[in-house]
């Protein structure tokens, strides 16, 4: 996750599936959550199908003032590969 071009540790990270659409902030709504190592930008999320997902994240970025300062964002994914890795950015924000 990244923030400003700074990477994220330990963010909270949920996942939709079968869906390019923003399903919302409600993280209740999403089928699996998964969180960032506390010292770590990167979360894994293991065996996906092929299909359509939203990816969700929320963390703190601690460089901003007040140093709590929630930042949060997602997008759309989507893959065709059987086997393999992919990776991603997923650009967080404060709202501005």
């Amino acid at each position: 996750m990244v923030h400003h071009a700074r990477p994220i540790p330990g963010c909270r990270v949920f996942v939709k599936f079968n869906t390019s659409e923003f399903p919302g902030e409600d993280t209740t709504k999403y089928d699996y959550k998964l969180s960032a190592d506390s010292n770590s930008p990167f979360a894994t999320i293991d065996s996906l199908t092929c299909g359509n997902y939203y990816i969700y994240a929320v963390g703190i970025d601690s460089l901003l003032d007040p140093s709590n300062w929630i930042c949060k964002g997602g997008l759309p994914y989507s893959t065709t590969l059987v086997t393999g890795i992919d990776s991603m950015n997923v650009y967080i924000t404060e709202g501005d």
